[in-house]
């Protein structure tokens, strides 16, 4: 009669062991996600501010409970920020301030925690008001009479972001040189030689004063001078090949000039030809390419001077700095990975 008895109370026992299993397993609190909660697109600010508002995160597990603790690593490009890593609190989110960089356009800042997908901030960040000009140039050489530059006047902020505000250049003395305008710059025409003068550009209540220095006539003492028969060619190297004269015939002549360089990293190469007391720019682009040529015609009774102007810290037709090899080789020759001249007697 105690046997039904003994088998209710194993069963009660099987039965209270399994909700005592069912309890012990609770929610986990392990981070599972990371997500944005603010300062993400903070509409146009300008460079080099702090943002109004500070980037905030929230850190939560799989039944989207916020978990507090965890270590939250900020990192950016551009910019600083408050911290290096922060740490969530009890309603799992963290925080750092951000002050931007100082380039314009898009920014970018991230926050990360070990083994979750990190997250990223991002603001359109806008140049500064007015702040100064930048010149092209603050110096410029001009070969001779008539000889030209494109100088441009560029407004920028404090950080040197353009504006894509017109600037304006005036000449403070048109006799040496005028000024043709472009809205970004201007044209600048030597009209008297050996002479400096100064040019003016501005923008707004901005100003930035250039100087530019009109050199003296060619084929002066000290320049290389030489005549050429039919077919002839020259070869110069060194100080040589900054300014070279070849002596016209009493009928008139024509010659090739034809310059190799190697590649100035950005900097300025200019080939200027005078004859007839003009200067004439042989191109026009700010990069020659490496098998440019042009046939020069001259006038009976003149010289015609090939100058060249290597880089900003190089003046054509001054000794030229130790920057690389300059030489003369033959005509036809269409890659050479020094920098020279050549120029051959094409006819009489």
């Amino acid at each position: 009669m105690r046997a039904p008895g003994w088998l209710l109370v194993v069963c009660s026992t099987v039965v209270s062991l399994t909700i005592a299993c069912g309890d012990s397993s609770g929610p986990s609190t392990a981070p599972t996600s990371i997500v944005l909660v603010s300062g993400n697109g903070q509409g146009n600010p300008e460079v080099g501010t702090k943002l109004a508002l500070p980037l905030t995160i929230r850190v939560s597990n799989a039944q989207g409970n916020a978990v507090s603790g965890v270590t939250v690593t900020w990192s950016t490009h551009s910019g600083t920020l408050s911290a290096a890593s922060s740490v969530t609190d009890g309603n799992g989110t963290a925080t750092v301030e951000w002050t931007l960089g100082d380039t314009a356009g898009s920014q970018t800042a991230t926050a990360s925690v070990v083994g979750l997908q990190s997250v990223t901030f991002s603001v359109n960040a806008a140049a500064g008001p007015l702040a100064q000009i930048i010149l092209s140039r603050d110096t410029v050489a001009l070969l001779g009479i008539g000889d030209q530059f494109r100088l441009t006047a560029r407004a920028a902020d404090r950080f040197g972001n353009s504006l894509g505000q017109p600037t304006n250049i005036e000449s403070t003395d048109p006799t040496i040189v005028t000024a043709d305008n472009f809205g970004s710059g201007a044209i600048l025409t030597a009209h008297a030689s050996d002479r400096t003068t100064t040019v003016l550009a501005t923008a707004g209540s901005v100003q930035k004063t250039g100087t530019v220095v009109v050199l003296p006539p060619p084929c002066g003492p000290g320049s290389q001078s030489f005549s050429l028969a039919v077919g002839q060619v020259a070869q110069l190297s060194g100080s040589a090949a900054s300014e070279f004269c070849v002596q016209g015939t009493a009928s008139g002549a024509e010659f090739t000039a034809i310059p190799y360089f190697s590649d100035f990293n950005g900097s300025l190469l200019r080939i200027s030809i005078s004859t007839g007391g003009t200067t004439t720019a042989a191109t026009s682009n700010r990069v020659i390419q490496p098998a440019f040529q042009r046939a020069v015609p001259v006038r009976a009774g003149t010289q015609a001077a090939f100058c060249r102007r290597a880089d900003a810290a190089d003046s054509c037709c001054e000794n030229v700095k130790a920057a690389g090899r300059r030489t003369l080789q033959s005509v036809g020759r269409r890659t050479h990975r020094g920098r020279h001249h050549e120029v051959q007697h094409q006819r009489a």
